[in-house]
């Protein structure tokens, strides 16, 4: 009896080419595995033996071992490995008190944990008013330490009292001419400050200032309780403190008065050297002084159609007591974006650096001399009348050298410059029957005075007036090119630090047509 068949189906054309195409994949794979492990376990079989038994009989390690940098895989392309993970635990300390803080290995943490890298650790907590508390720990992977700080409260100590500067000059604008008495304490308190004069008398006293800070600090600005200026002479500051546990302390120290010649002025540094808006002044900073201000104005002309404004934006530095203390430098830039012009496509960049030298100084006057080198703004013709000339707040490329003069008086001063400039380039020359030269010079007349107001606003103001002149080009025909350019400046001086807060204004006049202001503000620093 013949068992009946089942139906057969025969393969279809697409079904037969891909049981082909993976037969021959997977045959192909295969070759390549075999070879691969044949020539691995033929050369390296010793080697993975030896490795074996050394992983059987080794301990395990103390902490995970890092994974390789790189895997080969039998096709020969490198895959990089995963980063390592990070090996950290944490620190939690209690018993700290209000206002504590927390330090592992120099570091500060908020609060009372920090996580740390494991290991072993350094931790310490210092609080105002308390023992600084520290020990030695060791933080495991992943692990948490948990420390008992013990910080009773600390007795009351009084340390540390200096005057900062040591001498100093009450008739200096702001903090120039204050000293700053400070010291340190180690639980609160109140204390009272007296300063005597070089006859014993009191010159002035200061109660109950609260000790409510490891630091305290109290500001003199050399005058007695009269608000008279003190006379030179060596002061003896004494502090007088109790603390809230009953402990007392008292600390003694000494402090100059020594009035300068001419005390240390704020400078714009606008025109890359230093002095008012235009006109430079001759004393040089001493050594160790440092001077840095910002500012911009907001300028407008008239100009018909094409009247628009620009916002001129300047910043500077200026050093003092270089080459054996006798000059200064000072470094300048200037930035003026133009808004509105038509026609004119000015470049808008300046920089110029200046040294000054003493030539000579004495308690009513003094005499300098400064050279300066500039790449400066405004060099198009197209846009050199807008506005007229920009003697004042522009600067020329080129270089520039002269005598600047001063006469001075203890809250007054004048001075003046006479200078000549040399550069490929001078504002309002006209190409006409004469040519061009390839080089100008002409000379620069500039003159100011300032006036020092002590006690305006808690600090001290100081303001200026300044002009500048040109001439013509020398060569040509003598005199002077129009306009005159005028400036005017105000710098108020904050009592308690080496903050200046400056305005600013400047103006020029050729014609009813030809003119423009501008006004602005500006922020500094002088220590």
């Amino acid at each position: 009896m013949n068992k009946p068949r089942l139906p057969v189906r025969e393969p279809s054309g697409p079904a037969v080419l891909a049981a082909v195409v993976a037969a021959s994949v997977l045959a192909s794979c295969a070759g390549m595995s075999g070879g691969a492990y044949e020539a691995s376990a033929t050369g390296d079989s010793s080697a993975a033996a030896i490795a074996a038994q050394r992983k059987k009989d080794s301990p395990p390690p103390a902490r995970p071992v890092d994974p390789p940098a790189a895997d080969v895989a039998s096709s020969g392309f490198l895959f990089p490995s995963p980063p390592p993970p990070a090996y950290r635990g944490w620190i939690l300390v209690r018993g700290l008190p209000v206002g504590a803080t927390l330090y592992v290995d120099g570091r500060s943490y908020a609060g009372g944990s920090a996580e740390v890298d494991a290991g072993e650790r350094f931790v310490e907590a210092r609080a105002f008013g308390y023992e600084a508390w520290s020990a030695r720990t060791v933080v495991g992977v992943g692990a948490q330490v948990e420390l008992e700080a013990w910080m009773p409260p600390a007795a009351f100590r009084l340390t540390g009292l200096e005057a900062a500067p040591a001498s100093f000059d009450p008739g200096a604008p702001g903090s120039l001419g204050r000293t700053r008495f400070e010291w340190s304490v180690s639980a609160p308190g109140r204390a009272d400050l007296e300063i005597r004069g070089p006859d014993g008398r009191t010159v002035l006293s200061v109660r109950d200032l609260d000790l409510d800070s490891a630091f305290g600090s109290h500001t003199w600005d050399g005058r007695d309780e009269s608000r008279r200026a003190s006379p030179p002479g060596t002061y003896y500051a004494r502090l007088t403190a109790a603390g809230e546990d009953g402990g007392a302390s008292s600390l003694e120290t000494v402090v100059e008065v020594t009035p300068e010649a001419d005390p240390q002025r704020f400078s714009s540094l606008h025109g890359g050297f230093s002095g008012a808006l235009f006109a430079p002044d001759a004393r040089i900073l001493p050594e160790g002084s440092f001077q840095a201000s910002v500012g911009t104005y907001l300028l407008a002309t008239p100009r018909g159609a094409d009247s628009a404004a620009r916002m001129p934006a300047f910043a500077g530095v200026r050093v003092g007591g270089l080459f054996g203390g006798k000059s200064e430098l000072v470094a300048s830039g200037m930035l003026v974006p133009y808004f509105g012009y038509s026609g004119a496509d000015p470049s808008w960049g300046s920089v110029t650096v200046s040294v000054k030298t003493a030539l000579a100084g004495g308690p009513r006057g003094a005499a300098a001399f400064l050279a300066s080198a500039s790449v400066a703004s405004f060099l198009d013709e197209a846009s050199s009348g807008f506005p007229p000339s920009w003697d004042g707040p522009a600067r020329y490329p080129g270089l520039d050298a002269g005598i600047v003069l001063e006469a001075s008086t203890r809250t007054s001063r004048v001075f003046g410059s006479l200078h000549a400039h040399a550069s490929t380039y001078y504002p309002g020359w006209e190409d006409g029957p004469q040519a061009t030269p390839g080089l100008f010079a002409w000379a620069y007349g500039r003159a100011g005075a300032e006036a020092l107001l002590p006690g305006v606003l808690g600090g001290d103001l100081a303001l200026a007036l300044s002009a500048a002149v040109r001439t013509e080009p020398f060569g040509g025909t003598p005199g002077f090119r129009p306009p005159l350019s005028v400036g005017a400046e105000a710098h108020w001086y904050a009592p308690d630090s080496g903050l200046v807060v400056s305005a600013y204004a400047a103006g020029e006049w050729a014609a009813f047509s030809s003119w423009y202001y501008a006004g602005g503000l500006g922020v500094g620093f002088a220590f």
